[in-house]
């Protein structure tokens, strides 16, 4: 009788189809080490800002990524963008080297600072950016810097590869990770040690990093001495689901069966477009609520970083889109800018306030044109105190659209330069502008307060 079961097991075993295990990946010590001896802590004090509150004096995380160029990955908070500000870099092994400012992104949360080679120790290495596409339950891992306190290593995986989140729309990979906290400018790496994120905001069980298509496209302008280009139409965008849109906008259904069987990992959503950037060239072209399908006939999916990569080709003037709107296909042609033209380069002090021209994402947070004149600090001792704005510790802040000075349109600072001697003259002199209501936005400081 047992010989009977014994042949049935080997019977059913035999029956079973046979699984074809892979071998399991594994965190090794050496690729941890060299990730510890990469990471830095960076220490920025800020001087002045043009807008967002300003924390004179904080430590941030970063990582060596070209040892012989000096070149340090970190993220567009870390350095303060639109502001004027200094960077020192702490290495594994406590040496200190004072940086500089190389880029960062106007629209995307991350940037590069610049050591001499000859500071970084010996010792130090330096992380590649991974060639491979992130992948949904691949295992990560991070170095975190605690805030320039201790070093450890944080183990996780990656929970969702196509996501639109950001100060700004960039393409955002998730990871499900423990932190002790925040860890903002930490490199999410793969088991062999590359960059697969930059990690830019989260919390103590999540993070959000940014793709690492955008730093790879950055980094080979920077290794060669030139500035990266960066191009857009001016659309803010956010993932939508067809499904949503089958029911809603006369999307054609057999287009969402095909479009899942294309990208199956999409979870059936797609980029659309929230709003226009008032000034843009894509201002009265593009409608909220449309859906963007293609770029230059090359669809695009749930990748908003190949629609991105699309728009800043050199050889490119402009950007053929083919988008569903109202459940109707189209082909929309759209002159590009260069995101450059919209970067805060000067600011200018006066009556208390520090004023400068708006870029793109204070236009998209206000409303306001990008390159307009505006201001959004002062004093409170100052003359601008009686304007609704935020207070915080000593300093007022304001969402001003300034209209004109003395019954004189003012539209830039060139203008406001010119006029500065003859308003000191007068003492006193009347200001004309509309305030903005703020949007609620919790990636950026400014905004989401109460007016006064």
């Amino acid at each position: 009788m047992h010989r009977a079961i014994y042949v049935l097991i080997w019977s059913l075993l035999l029956s079973m189809p046979v699984v074809a295990l892979g071998k399991q990946e594994r965190l090794k010590p050496k690729t941890i080490e060299h990730a510890k001896k990469a990471t830095v802590t960076i220490r920025t004090n800020v001087s002045m800002k043009a807008y967002g509150f300003v924390i004179p004096d904080f430590k941030e995380g970063g990582c060596i990524v070209d040892g012989k160029q000096g070149i340090i990955l970190t993220t567009r908070r870390v350095v303060q963008h639109a502001s004027v500000s200094t960077y020192q870099v702490t290495f594994h092994n406590g040496e200190q080297a004072e940086a500089k400012l190389c880029y960062y992104d106007p629209w995307l949360d991350y940037a590069f600072l610049k050591v001499a080679p000859q500071a970084i120790p010996t010792s130090a290495t330096a992380l590649t950016l991974s060639a491979k596409d992130p992948l949904v339950n691949q295992p990560i891992f991070s170095i975190s810097n605690n805030g320039g306190k201790s070093v450890s290593v944080h183990k996780g995986t990656i929970s969702n590869i196509h996501n639109i989140i950001g100060s700004m729309p960039q393409h955002t990979v998730n990871v499900s990770f423990e932190t002790k906290q925040e860890a903002v400018g930490v490199p999410i790496l793969n088991y062999s040690g590359a960059i697969v994120g930059l990690n830019y905001a989260g919390s103590e069980t999540f993070g959000v990093s940014l793709h690492p298509a955008y730093i790879q496209h950055a980094l080979k302008a920077i290794r060669k001495g030139k500035r990266p280009t960066r191009k857009h139409i001016g659309i803010v965008t956010d993932m939508y689901s067809l499904s949503d849109a089958v029911k809603y906008r006369n999307f054609p259904k057999k287009q969402l069966k095909a479009y899942v069987k294309r990208f199956p990992t999409s979870m059936g959503s797609a980029i659309e477009v929230v709003h226009v950037l008032k000034g843009t060239p894509a201002h009265g072209k593009l409608l909220p609520g449309d859906i963007i399908w293609a770029a230059n006939k090359q669809p695009v999916g749930p990748d908003l970083v190949m629609l991105d990569m699309a728009m800043s080709q050199d050889k490119y003037r402009c950007v053929c889109l083919t988008i569903f709107r109202h459940g109707q296909q189209l082909e929309v042609n759209i002159p590009l800018y260069n995101l450059e033209d919209h970067t805060i380069r000067r600011m200018v002090s006066f009556g208390g306030a520090l004023f400068f021209e708006a870029d793109d994402v204070f236009s998209d947070k206000t409303g306001i044109a990008a390159g307009k004149l505006t201001f959004s600090s002062a004093q409170t001792s100052g003359m601008l105190s009686r304007i609704p704005s935020f207070k915080r510790g000593g300093t007022l802040y304001f969402l001003l659209d300034i209209l004109a000075v003395e019954g004189k349109a003012l539209n830039n600072l060139d203008q406001l330069i010119q006029r500065i001697p003859e308003l000191i003259k007068q003492r006193y002199f009347t200001l004309e502008y509309c305030t903005m209501l703020p949007m609620n936005d919790s990636l950026s400081p400014l905004f989401g307060q109460a007016l006064m």
